[in-house]
């Protein structure tokens, strides 16, 4: 799931369930899901930008490719409700979004159809609220995952707050 969707570990588990669980990312700091600190890579990078009370901005960078470099990012609006993180995404996004490999923008041409492939695996979340709360588990966070307020216990993954300059990655 590509979407679904990071100060210091402790400091970003204090922020569970205080009701403000961007303040991380107000101090500077992205998430990183399914962190792997050896190789300094990410399954994915959620950066957020507050625009105003509980609104949001999200620019998420995704790996792709399982067997590959080929990551999108896209650019979504998302709100704060009941302490999680929700938004969904809507197919001009996936279309807007920038693919790159190996870290280099694909020309137009290149990314129009494997935006369309993108978009058509994405089809059944298009337009589904899809609402991200984090949980402590084992001294990490973990994402708890509702679609439409169906709880996807599938869903799961690890979380790490991390400064954008600590040269994390995304990869797979």
């Amino acid at each position: 799931m590509l979407f679904i969707g990071l100060l210091l570990q402790a400091d970003a588990q204090m922020t569970v369930g205080n009701g403000d669980v961007l303040a991380p990312a107000r101090a500077g700091l992205v998430q990183c899901y399914e962190p792997n600190e050896l190789r300094k890579t990410c399954q994915s990078i959620a950066a957020y930008r507050q625009i105003q009370g509980a609104r949001y901005v999200n620019q998420a960078t995704v790996a792709v490719s399982p067997n590959g470099p080929v990551t999108l990012e896209t650019v979504t609006e998302v709100v704060i409700r009941n302490d999680a993180v929700c938004g969904s995404i809507k197919s001009d996004e996936i279309a807007g979004g920038t693919l790159r490999m190996a870290g280099r923008p694909l020309d137009e041409d290149s990314a129009r159809p494997l935006l369309e492939r993108v978009r058509q695996s994405m089809a059944p979340l298009i337009g589904k609220e899809i609402c991200t709360a984090y949980s402590p588990f084992k001294g990490a966070l973990v994402t708890d995952v509702t679609i439409d307020g169906l709880a996807m216990p599938n869903g799961r993954q690890r979380v790490k707050w991390i400064k954008a300059t600590d040269g994390y990655t995304v990869a797979p």
